[in-house]
Parts: structure tokens; sequence; C-alpha cells
């Protein structure tokens, strides 16, 4: 490492080992310090206005550089190389559409598919429905494609389908819906069903919304890409009205694709510095930087205000102005000034805390209060906090439950929400969101901790087809879980249904069992879940097979690991299959 061009051996690491997955740290400052497990120094510090930096071979190659020299820096403020998701809107407002309003069922499902001929239908653009201006106000600007002549009065259901191109599904790591609808949808990506609401259990060439549901902002169901394929592929949308004489309708869907990250192209500033962990969420122009964001109370009660105070400080240009977006369940964000001036709950006039409140009246009793703070400089550059870098794997909201407990039990109670058609709340005979393997994303509360943005699925083959349904959470890599005294957090767990066990026991009592035996089990205690403030279900939390498992054992987590589907006999090997759970080579990479 050096900061002279000229002398590309000015500082050399020591001999040491890295693990796959781990980070090392430098500091640039003296005296130089070269000792295999103590902290790294150069013996040469850096200047904040930019100077060269190399990192260079063994031979004397430059293996990375800023050259001529890197930009100027700021406090608190950290600048390198970092990974990006790519976000592409496969299908936008104005997509060209395929509509029909069915006479029959003959088509059955083969209308959501690729494949189906649609040249028959009304061709249009995205944004289908009718609606008279006067009588249906917030219908009526989104309608591009007019079925008013072919639907009002004739069925409640109209079918919608949107075309769009895949190169590579295997890239995809997070699939954004967003739809605008009334009175009722049931979404399929290539003839999966992924997402629904106000959607009766079985649906037929003439349904109607179980509910009356009038647009507003679009409603977001976030999915995983399995339901993609390369090439061409369909959303598909049987939109739902209240009934066949309703006065106005409405299907609007949009499809945003957010990829696995890549490395960025260019070095970026990060107002997030993350030392030992990898760089995300960079931006070439920043805005002032939100060094903390803090909330009281902690848990509010209802007749409580909840006042949210944020720490910010100027990157490169004077702050402009701060402002905390929040809001109560699945409804619209609301956005507040926040100010330090002494007057908002900040503290002293301008230390550089700002301070907003969230009234009580917003909101009430079991319900969820989310919140980011956006900042802006005199430039017109901005930051957030959370970052939300990451779609697939950050939270986009910090939050709260306001007084949580409305429900007491002798049972660990976790508070689970959904956005509508993400979980299903009666039974169903096809799930779609977090009831199927597309996913979906949903928010918890558990013990006095919020998590934002938990990726859900079902879990289990044959439970898979129960009203039911087990479901596997994987929480965002920098908040896992802290689930109960005595065990590490874990990323990876599940919520167990137990529908095939009437008893609601017998696995619990074989786990138990094993372990007052000295036998390695994993955890499998009962819990009580609430979804968006009402009970949900008596369920039982267990991790899943993974490497966390395999570590809190006190096995090689990178080992080989294999989960062995079937049965065993001393006649036969196994009737099933076994999968693979781990990769012992990328593990060590």
């Amino acid at each position: 490492m050096t900061d002279d061009v000229g002398k590309p051996g000015k500082w050399r690491f020591p001999a040491t080992n890295l693990a796959g997955g781990q980070f090392l740290i430098v500091f640039f400052s003296a005296p130089a310090r070269a000792i295999p497990g103590a902290p790294l120094h150069t013996g040469f510090v850096l200047s904040a206005t930019g100077e060269y930096l190399g990192l260079f071979d063994p031979n004397g190659v430059v293996a990375s550089e800023y050259a001529p020299v890197f930009p100027p820096q700021a406090p608190d403020v950290s600048f390198g190389l970092a990974t990006f998701s790519i976000t592409q809107t496969v299908v936008s407002t104005n997509a060209a559409a395929r509509a029909t309003v069915p006479v029959d069922g003959t088509d059955g499902t083969n209308w959501t598919l690729p494949g189906f001929i649609d040249s028959g239908w009304i061709s249009g653009t995205n944004g289908v429905g009718y609606g008279a201006v006067n009588a249906a106000p917030a219908v009526t600007p989104f309608v591009r494609t007019d079925l008013g002549r072919a639907m009002s009065n004739v069925n409640a259901t109209a079918y919608v389908r949107l075309p769009f191109t895949i190169l590579d599904p295997s890239t995809i790591a997070l699939v954004t819906l967003r739809v605008r609808y009334d009175d009722g949808f049931a979404a399929f990506l290539n003839g999966r069903l992924v997402a629904s609401a106000n959607a009766p259990v079985e649906l037929a060439f003439n349904s109607a919304a179980t509910a009356a549901h009038a647009p507003g902002a679009p409603e977001e169901f976030r999915l995983n890409g399995l339901a993609l394929q390369p090439g061409q592929n369909v959303l598909a949308v049987q939109g739902l009205n209240l009934a066949a004489g309703n006065e106005d309708f409405l299907i609007q869907a949009e499809l945003v694709t957010t990829d696995f990250p890549v490395p960025s192209p260019a070095p970026v500033y990060f107002t997030a510095p993350s030392p030992g962990r990898e760089n995300v969420g960079g931006v070439a122009n920043p805005g002032p930087t939100v060094q903390t964001v803090a909330h009281q109370p902690t848990v509010p009660q209802e007749e409580e205000d909840i006042l949210v105070t944020a720490r910010v400080a100027p990157t490169f240009a004077a702050v402009a102005g701060v402002v905390l977006r929040y809001r109560v369940m699945y409804g619209p964000e609301v956005e507040l000034a926040m100010s330090d001036d002494g007057n908002h709950g900040d503290g002293l006039a301008g230390d550089g805390v700002y301070g907003a409140t969230i009234p009580a009246d917003a909101s009430s009793t079991g319900q969820m209060v989310r919140w980011y703070v956006r900042t802006t400089d005199v430039r017109g550059n901005t930051s957030r906090w959370p970052l939300f870098a990451k779609p697939a794997d950050s939270p986009e909201y910090l939050g709260t439950v306001v007084s949580p407990e409305y429900v007491s039990s002798q049972l660990p109670i976790y508070h689970m929400f959904a956005a509508p058609g993400v979980l299903q709340t009666t039974p169903a005979s096809a799930g779609s969101g977090a009831d199927s393997e597309t996913g979906g994303r949903v928010t918890l509360f558990y013990d006095g901790e919020f998590y934002d943005n938990v990726y859900m699925e079902v879990r289990g083959n044959t439970s898979a087809t129960q009203n039911k349904k087990s479901h596997r959470l994987e929480f965002n890599r920098e908040h896992p879980l802290r689930h109960r005294d005595g065990f590490p957090r874990v990323r990876k767990t599940s919520f167990m249904a137990e529908f095939l066990d009437p008893a609601y026991l017998r696995q619990h009592l074989a786990f138990w069992l094993l372990e007052q035996g000295g036998v390695p089990v994993p955890f499998f205690y009962p819990v009580r879940v609430q979804l968006n403030g009402v009970f949900y279900g008596l369920e039982f939390h267990s991790d899943v097979i993974d490497v966390e498992q395999v570590a809190r054992m006190g096995y090689d987590p990178a080992g080989a690991l294999y989960k062995a589907v079937g049965i065993f006999s001393h006649t036969e090997f196994s009737t099933g299959v076994f999968q693979k759970k781990s990769d012992p080579i990328a593990n060590h990479s």
C-alpha cells in the first residue's frame, strides 16, 4: 500500500489469513505496524483534500489505485467501491396491454401463460378500466384503455395481459409488483398466482371482488424471481369489480425487478460508513449524512405522540432541509418537516439534531407506525436513513407498534404485519405471496425490536397444501432476529403451523426428549403470532436446516450439509432425495 506511485512497497501487508467473506481494516496513521492479528497501521496519513493511493501486488504491478488522486473527503463519510442492486421497470404504467371481458370459463387459467394467443383481445395501454369523469374521479386519471362498453353491466371480471422480456432471471433478487385497483385483483406471473387483494378463494371467469376498494397510491407486493423465465414473460391480472353493474373499475399494474448486488463501476461516497462490512448504498454526490435516528417513547401508548429525532451533518454543502416521512400500517406516506430550532423536541437550537412529532391520533392500538428520514443540501443532493440500498436485504423503514400489550399470553408474542394479499387470512386452495414459494415481504415486532422488509415464504411439502401453512423467514443481514435468551441472533428461521398434528406436541416433545439426552436439536417452542393486529395462529418457532443451525450445534458451518427427504430402512437406503443446503467450497472462498 502506498501514497507514492514511485514507491509501491511503502507499506506491506503482513503474512496472515483472511477467511471467506471477511474483511481486513488498515488504518492510515502512524506509527507503522504490520503485526498479524494486531491492528494494522501504514505509518502515513492520507489527505482529506485528495491524493494518490495505490494497492500493488508483490511484483510491483498495480492491483487497484485512485489516480491521479481520490476526490476530497468529508467527516464521517467514507469513499470506495461498492455493490449495487440494479433496478429496472419491466412493466411500466404506460406499457402495452391486452384486455378482454370473458364470456365463459373456456380459457381456464391458460390466459395467464406466456404462450397464450391474445390477438383477438382489446389492444391498449396499461391502465384498464372505466368510469364517468364526474362519478369516478379516483379512477379516470389512470384509465388508458376504456372497457366501459365491454364490461359495464356485463361481467365483474376483466382479464389483462402485460408482456415483458427478461434476459437472465438468475440475476434477479427481488420483484416488486405495484397495483392500483378498483375493487380487487389476482395477479399471475407466467401462470403462477403471486398476489391478490379482495379476491375470492376460488376464481371463476365471472368472479367479483369481495370488498370495495378505492385506488390511491399503488399497493406494493415484494416477491422473489422464481416465477420468471428467460425470454418472454407475462404479468396477467384478473381485475375484479364489486359487481357487474358497478359504476367504475380499474387495473393498473407496474412490475420492477431488482438484481442481486454487483460491483459498482466507479468509487462512490457512503454516508453510512461500513468498516469491516460490505460497502453498500453509496452515491456519487451525497446529501447531508444522517448519523443517528431515535424515537420516544420506544413503545408508545395509544394516547402518546411519537417524537423522532435525527442527528444530521453536512457533507460537501450546507443542510437545506430535513423531513420525516411516516406511514401507519399500509396507508399513504405523510411528510413532516423536521426542525433544529429547539422547539420540536430536538434539544438545543442549531446543534445538528432535528425533531418532528407523529401525532397520537394518527394511529391506534395494535397498529404499526413506520418512518424514514430524508435530507437535502443546498445543491439539491439527498440522503436518507435507513439507506434501503438493497431492497432484497435491508429495511425500508424504522418503526414501532402502538400499545402492543393489548394482547397478553404466557407464550412469546410475535406481531407480524403484511400488506393486503401478501398473506392469506382465510383458507385458500392455492397460495400466493408469502403463502407460496414466490414469497412476500412482511414486518415483525418482537420484544421491543422492529424488523422491516423481512422475506417470508411457505415452508414444507405436504403441509404446504393445507389451509394453515408453515413459513420460512429470512431477516436482513444488518438486523438478525433476537428471539430467546441463550441463543444467538438468527437470519433464517421459521414459524411451523403444526396443522398436521392435532395434539400440537409430538414434534415439540421429540426435540425436548432428544435435548434431555444431550443430542443437538433445533430450537422448537410455541409462540403466538398476531397478524395486522388480530390473532393469526399458535405456531412453533424453529430454526431451519442451514449453516446457522450447524454452527449453533457446534459443527463446522463450512462443511457439506445435506437434508435427507424420504424414509430410511435397513432394506432401502432412501425413498426420497438429498437436498444440498450448503457449499463448502463457497464457504471457504
